[in-house]
């Protein structure tokens, strides 16, 4: 069973658990990078951009609810994204920093669909 699994809190272990398998080496290695956010605000914004709902991040980061609204909230303040502090408006500007890595876009072609698809 793993970490995860557990839902252990991150206290004292890779706070970048949640993500190892989500990301390529050289992302986690850029979110480790000196950060303008704390790392549970970058790991945050980064788990919500790869689609998980707040409940889902707010467990993976052994937070509670209202703890994970204020560590949003402090990194809305920090980005000062143009909706406020709306969830989608603090990914997008967030992702609009060189500092904060951008996805690694996917190389694989879609699969061309046929006429009666």
């Amino acid at each position: 069973m793993s970490l995860t699994e557990l839902r252990l809190p991150p206290l004292g272990g890779d706070l970048y658990l949640p993500l190892v398998d989500r990301l390529d080496d050289d992302e986690l290695a850029q979110l480790r990078s000196p950060p303008t956010l704390t790392p549970e605000q970058r790991v945050a914004i980064t788990m919500l951009a790869l689609g998980d709902s707040q409940h889902h991040v707010a467990i993976d980061l052994a937070l509670g609810p209202r703890q994970l609204q204020e560590l949003l909230r402090s990194a809305a303040r920090c980005l000062r994204p143009p909706g406020g502090n709306a969830v989608p408006a603090l990914v997008n500007t967030a992702y609009k920093y060189k500092v904060f890595p951008a996805p690694t876009p996917e190389t694989e072609k879609s699969p061309e669909l046929k006429t009666t698809e």
